[in-house]
């Protein structure tokens, strides 16, 4: 019976609210600013993964080491063989992320099913080599790179049964009279060019210290990454194209005596060592 006269929560809650000091006018008009919620940190561009460095568009400058394409940070891209190993299929891929590091420590087999474009010597064709890409980010169609009046020319069909269109041009920097092949001038700077003269890509055989040969390109920088994979793709080929005939006329003939520079991170890869003793750059004629 007692319980009926203790004060209740809502009357107690009542009591204790008719006790508060009414509040000013500021203090009922002002408001407590609510804090914005905390965003986590987002990470820098150095604790971006390995397979940034791999699509970095800064990166110009590309080196060929045994079976890998290089930039600055390390190995980029993997060829299917050596440049100087012939073969019906040239192919190339970029990198995963996962592989970045181990292309460099442990040997890495191609892996086919991330092909980006592969070149073939197709039969009754002479100096011809036909490139088709394997992605979509790729160009479509094929590209016909031919040797025809002492250039490297690619024309590109979109379709089949369209016409073809030269797209680009390779010669070498300031090239002209003879056409015989001389091991001196292919050490010398060959460009890309297309129908406008703009240069997409500028490529060497450069000399290392231990006097190894560096196949190395300069990409232009207004390149998107279509474009940047693709002028990778055509100066491979284009070397494979110049060390397999090389090799095919005369194993260790009049250019054995000029070997290839050894990557020390990179290592071997399944069916192909490194490149030596053979000839550069030549494809029957000096101006490449």
């Amino acid at each position: 019976m007692t319980s009926l006269f203790l004060p209740s929560e809502a009357s107690k809650a009542q009591s204790s609210s008719m006790l508060e000091p009414i509040p000013t006018y500021n203090e009922a008009t002002t408001t407590t600013p609510v804090p914005p919620p905390s965003i986590p940190p987002q990470p820098t561009p150095t604790d971006a993964p390995p397979a940034y460095a791999v699509l970095d568009t800064t990166q110009t400058t590309f080196t060929i080491y045994n079976t890998f394409i290089h930039n600055a940070s390390g190995p980029a891209y993997q060829l299917s063989s050596p440049l100087d190993q012939r073969g019906v299929y040239f192919r190339i891929r970029r990198l995963r992320a996962k592989e970045v590091h181990q292309a460099s420590t442990t040997p890495l087999a191609f892996d086919k099913s991330y092909i980006l474009y592969e070149a073939n010597d197709p039969p009754l064709l002479d100096n011809e080599y036909h490139i088709i890409g394997k992605r979509r980010q790729c160009l479509p169609g094929v590209l016909e790179l031919k040797f025809r009046l002492h250039k490297w020319r690619v024309v590109h069909v979109p379709r089949p049964g369209a016409k073809g269109r030269e797209i680009l041009a390779c010669k070498k920097v300031g090239a002209f009279g003879s056409t015989k092949l001389n091991r001196k001038r292919e050490l010398d700077a060959s460009q890309w060019k297309d129908s406008q003269g703009r240069v997409f890509a500028t490529e060497a055989l450069k000399v290392d210290r231990d006097g190894g040969i560096v196949p190395t390109v300069e990409l232009s920088p207004d390149l998107d990454q279509t474009w940047r994979e693709l002028m990778l793709t055509l100066w491979a080929t284009r070397l494979w194209v110049a060390f397999g005939v090389e090799r095919t006329a005369m194993e260790g003939g009049r250019y054995g005596g000029v070997r290839f520079a050894k990557f020390a991170g990179s290592a071997a890869v399944g069916g192909g060592g490194a490149l030596l003793g053979l000839g550069v750059l030549g494809f029957g004629a000096g101006g490449s």
